[in-house]
């Protein structure tokens, strides 16, 4: 069955490898909660960002073979963008100068 990123998020036990960025150990979806919910610690506020960019595929390829008319990879395109932003927004160092 080809890749369809515009399919459901599916959840797996924690003793599970996730097999794309479509499957999520129920850990880091309990992570992901309590970050929302104020409540995450340390653990969970990383355990929430790396879930995230997982879910975003960042780390897979932007084009799908067997995508015939590329609405598949733009959709997944974007998907990797909002991972690489958020990426990019923890990995640099700002800086403001008052003038």
């Amino acid at each position: 069955m080809p890749h369809n990123p515009f399919s459901e998020i599916v959840v797996v036990p924690d003793d599970a490898v996730p097999a794309s960025s479509l499957h999520l150990r129920m850990a880091d979806v309990q992570s992901i909660k309590r970050v929302a919910a104020g409540s995450g610690n340390e653990h969970d506020q990383k355990a929430a960002i790396e879930a995230i960019l997982h879910i975003a595929g960042t780390d897979e390829m932007e084009f799908l073979g067997e995508d015939a008319n590329g609405r598949l990879s733009v959709f997944k395109s974007g998907k990797r963008f909002v991972g690489f932003s958020l990426r990019k927004l923890i990995n640099t160092r700002f800086e403001f100068r008052k003038e």
